[in-house]
């Protein structure tokens, strides 16, 4: 959530929604993996990285075509009272 949420307010009108998604969903999987290899003492799931990558490249652009097309199907407005803002 930190690195959508920093990706967001930072790079969001350079970069698509899509690929915060993605990046997001997999440095998920790649955190989740290496605290898992830390608590367990064991560095044999480093063998699951590659498949984890995959994973939240399927999931996160799943989820970032998603979020897209709420983005095109519900006004602004919703956004801008949700936030409080002015939406861009």
């Amino acid at each position: 959530m930190a690195v959508s949420t920093l990706l967001m307010y930072t790079a969001y009108p350079k970069i698509s929604v899509m690929a915060v998604s993605i990046v997001a969903a997999v440095s998920h999987n790649v955190t989740q993996n290496l605290v898992f290899v830390l608590i367990s003492g064991t560095a044999l799931t480093f063998g699951y990285m590659p498949y984890l990558i995959l994973l939240g490249i399927l999931s996160g652009g799943i989820v970032g075509a998603i979020i897209m097309l709420i983005f095109k199907k519900v006004p602004k407005t919703v956004f801008e009272k949700a936030i409080g803002k002015r939406y861009p």
